[in-house]
Parts: structure tokens; C-alpha cells; sequence
């Protein structure tokens, strides 16, 4: 009787251990598939620099926008995240072009899409490249921008961009407000269809006039493409390099090089220059060698014929092939003017360093121009008597190099001063002396001859070898 009771209450007591226990089996499955609910979700790390892994590095894709040389980082926008950055770097610091060629971090331009490479545990660059994924159109002239769609179009092809676009103007990073697609000349570069960065090679300045009432109604040209009428309130936006500007109005002109740079205001003041201006001087060159081509404002003349010029300044240029060009701005300002230029022999290495596209050396920006001999009729010889000793009263800069010589070998038998020093009958030689100097050749019954050289500071050897003296009349 006693165990028939006790059987039921098991029973129970089983059912009921079996229903807890699913209970709880039920709740802790529940919870354990439901997401977890947080109200700070910002907390949550996530990555800023979305990388490729490779091993213990990063592969990060970027535009470099600057260059920090004595702290040893490079600032560069992120492409992937959209964020401004910057990166240490050392000695160990892989460097290398779009070709895999081994550079400097100084070599990279501004502007430039970079692969780069993270260690992971120091957080230092161990590899930048220029991406080769990458394009980089340059010459770019006449870019079209739509800033409300966000487009670009070179030539027939059209572009996206981003708030994240950088813009470069010499080192600094500017707005794309900065750019006139008119006159800028452009370096573009981007990945697929996306332009990414814009480097301003070639910016644009102002031309101002002021004081030019006595031309008003005449004419102004500026370079070869500016031709219009002189008006109140002229005011002309200019690519940045130098342009010959003449104003007309009657027989009153005047003659002025300018040099407009990049993001500067250049005003020319008229009434600086004289009324005389409109003279004219009767110009006969004298080149070393004589197979020198001689270009005045561009266009070339014959340097055997005397050449009539108004008053003014004019950009000469004077090249031949196998001699370093030569280019000044000279200043005509008396009835007769003689230009005696020698040009130097052209070192013979294959490298063409700090040269323009026709070999020529760096245009000089000393808006002072060069010793010429400009003279009248009544001080011409007072002018070459007092040429040396006014070359004197310049300050040169010149520095002797004792380790290389001048050699001047040409005419034979010609006695050779050198900034009216006597050097010698040539064949004959000097220590190096850079800078710009005045050499003159003196031979009894040859007429005296001087000419105006320019000698760089390049480590070589100078040789000249002039004309062949002219005879004297008497």
C-alpha cells in the first residue's frame, strides 16, 4: 500500500525535473542566438586605414601631398577612406617609381599616386611606389570642370571626382578655384575614371597697367596672342613666363620684357619710360661662333645685317649646335648699339641638366640685362675705353675655380684680356672664373673686338675660340 503511493509522486516529481530542465535549455539557446543590443554603437573599432594584408604589412593606396624631410613623414590623402594623413618613414624606407627604379622620398612630385607599405608593428613605411595602377596625363591645357555634377573632360574623355581631389600649385596644396582652365597648364593623374589629384605646372598672374594716358586710344600687344586697344581699366590675366608688350598710340610707342608669375600682380607703370622711346637704334651684332643663330623676341634675324629697333627692352636669345645657348633681356636705349656675344663649348656628357627644350641654358630673370655696348656718335670710343672700369663697379658674383681653366685658342696671336686684365696672346689659358665677364682681343693692325660671356659654374673646362679679327682701316 505504502509503495503504491509513493510510485505516483516520483512520477511527478520526474515530469516536473524534466520540464524545468527544457525550461532552461530554451532560454539559454535564445539568448544565445539574439543580437547583442548596445546603445553606444560608436564604440565599436573600426579600422581608418582599410588595408590589404601582406603578412605583418599593409598595402594602402594614397595622393601624396607633402613632404616632411627633417621629421621624416609624408602627408598623403587615404583614396579608399577618404581621410588626410601622415606617415613616418626612414632610411630603410623603400622608394621606388612607377618603372620600379630606386629614388629619394624627395624625388616623389606632389600630387603623385602612391602604393604604399605599412609595417603593422612599427607603423613606419616600408615600401612607397608610384602605383602602377594609376594614369598621369601632363600638358593638360583647356580642362573642363563641371562642379555641380562633379565631372571632368580631357580632350573626349570625361572623368568623375571627389571633395577628396588634391590640387597642387609649386608645394602647396590650393583649391580647384585656384586653377584657370584657360591658361594653366596641367598635370593630371587618377586611377580607372576617377581623377585624382591636379598639379598646376605651368599657373597664370596679372598684367596691371597704370599712368598711360598719353597711349589711350592707341594699341597694346602683349606676347602673340594679346593684340587690342588701349582702354581705361586695362587688366589682363597671363600665363606665367616672360612677354614682350608694346604700346602704340602715333608715333609714341614703347618697348618692355615682363615677367608674370605665378599668382602675382605685375603692374607696368608707363610713365617710368620716356617719350624717347620712340627712337630707334641701329644694332650690329658680333658672335662667337660665327654660325651662332641670334633670336630677338623670338623671331630670329640675320646677325650679318645691322638691325633698326625702337627704343625698349627686347628677350635676345643666340644658340649653335655644340655651345651652351645664351639668353638675356637687353635694354636699347642710344643711337647705336653693337652686341658682342660668345657663346662657350658645351660640355660632352649625355645628360642635358637644367636645359629648355632646345638646349638652350635656364633664361636669366636679372631684368637688368647685359653689358652692350650702346653708344652715339660722339661717345663711342669713351664708351669701350670705359667699359672695364664700369664692370668694375658691378656687383658679380663670380667664383674662381682653380681646379679647371678658361682656354682661349682662337684668334691666333691675339692678345687677351678678361675683364681688363691681360691674359695673354692666345693660345693661352686662366683659372675658371664663373659668372659674367668681358673679354677683349687686341692685335696690331686688327680692329679691337669685346665680347660678353656668361660662365656657369658647372665643374667643366671653358674653351673659346673667337671670330677671326677684322683689319683696320687705317
Amino acid at each position: 500500500m505504502k509503495n503504491n503511493r509513493i510510485l505516483p509522486i516520483l512520477v511527478i516529481l520526474l515530469l516536473t525535473g524534466l520540464g524545468v530542465f527544457i525550461g532552461i535549455k530554451t532560454i539559454l539557446t535564445t539568448n544565445q542566438s539574439a543580437p547583442l543590443v548596445t546603445s553606444h554603437p560608436e564604440v565599436v573599432a573600426v579600422s581608418s586605414q582599410p588595408a590589404i594584408e601582406t603578412g605583418n604589412k599593409k598595402k594602402i593606396t594614397a595622393v601624396l601631398r607633402g613632404i616632411d624631410k627633417e621629421g621624416g613623414r609624408i602627408g598623403v590623402y587615404l583614396i579608399d577612406t577618404m581621410k588626410e594623413t601622415s606617415f613616418p618613414y626612414d632610411l630603410a624606407t623603400s622608394v621606388k617609381s612607377i618603372n620600379d627604379q630606386e629614388l629619394v622620398m624627395a624625388e616623389l612630385p606632389f600630387g603623385s599616386i602612391l602604393s604604399l607599405e605599412v609595417n603593422d608593428e612599427t607603423g613606419i613605411l616600408s615600401k612607397v611606389a608610384v602605383s602602377k595602377e594609376a594614369w598621369d596625363y601632363k600638358g593638360v591645357r583647356n580642362l573642363q570642370i563641371d562642379e555641380v555634377l562633379s565631372k571632368m573632360q580631357i580632350g573626349e574623355s570625361n572623368f568623375m571626382y571627389d571633395a577628396g581631389l588634391t590640387v597642387i600649385s609649386g608645394k602647396d596644396n590650393v583649391s580647384l578655384r585656384n586653377i584657370d582652365t584657360s591658361k594653366d597648364i596641367l598635370e593630371v593623374r587618377g586611377i580607372g575614371e576617377k581623377i585624382l589629384s591636379i598639379n598646376i605646372t605651368t599657373g597664370h598672374g596679372v598684367l596691371d597697367f597704370t599712368d598711360y594716358d598719353d597711349f589711350l586710344g592707341g594699341t597694346v600687344e602683349i606676347g602673340y596672342d594679346v593684340f587690342d586697344d588701349i582702354s581705361d581699366n586695362m587688366k589682363y590675366v597671363l600665363r606665367e613666363g616672360k612677354y614682350k608688350v608694346v604700346m602704340k598710340n602715333g608715333k609714341l610707342s614703347v618697348n618692355k620684357i615682363i615677367d608674370i608669375k605665378r599668382d602675382r600682380t605685375e603692374v607696368l607703370k608707363i610713365s617710368d619710360f620716356t617719350k624717347e622711346m620712340s627712337k630707334s637704334s641701329e644694332v650690329t651684332f658680333n658672335l662667337s661662333p660665327s654660325s651662332s643663330s641670334i633670336y630677338i623676341d623670338g623671331r630670329e634675324v640675320d646677325a650679318y645685317k645691322k638691325l633698326e629697333l625702337d627704343y625698349g627692352e627686347y628677350l635676345v636669345r643666340v644658340k649653335a649646335e655644340g655651345y651652351v645657348g645664351w639668353e638675356r633681356v637687353v635694354n636699347i636705349s642710344k643711337p647705336k648699339t653693337v652686341m658682342s656675344i660668345a657663346l662657350a663649348l658645351k660640355k660632352e656628357k649625355p645628360e642635358e641638366e637644367d636645359k629648355d627644350d632646345d638646349g638652350m641654358a635656364e633664361p636669366s630673370t636679372d631684368l637688368e640685362g647685359i653689358n652692350v655696348d650702346n653708344t652715339d656718335d660722339s661717345e663711342e670710343d669713351e664708351s669701350n675705353n670705359t667699359s672695364s672700369e664700369n664692370k668694375e663697379d658691378e656687383e658679380i658674383k663670380v667664383r674662381t675655380d682653380s681646379t679647371k681653366t678658361i682656354s682661349f685658342r682662337k684668334p691666333e696671336g691675339a692678345t687677351v684680356s678678361f675683364d681688363g686684365r691681360i691674359i695673354g696672346d692666345a693660345p693661352c689659358e686662366m683659372a675658371k672664373v664663373t659668372g659674367e665677364h668681358e673679354i677683349t682681343l687686341k692685335k696690331d693692325g686688327y680692329e679691337t673686338q669685346t665680347f660678353t660671356v656668361n660662365i656657369e659654374d658647372d665643374g667643366e673646362d671653358v674653351v673659346f675660340s673667337f671670330p677671326e679679327m677684322v683689319k683696320s682701316r687705317d
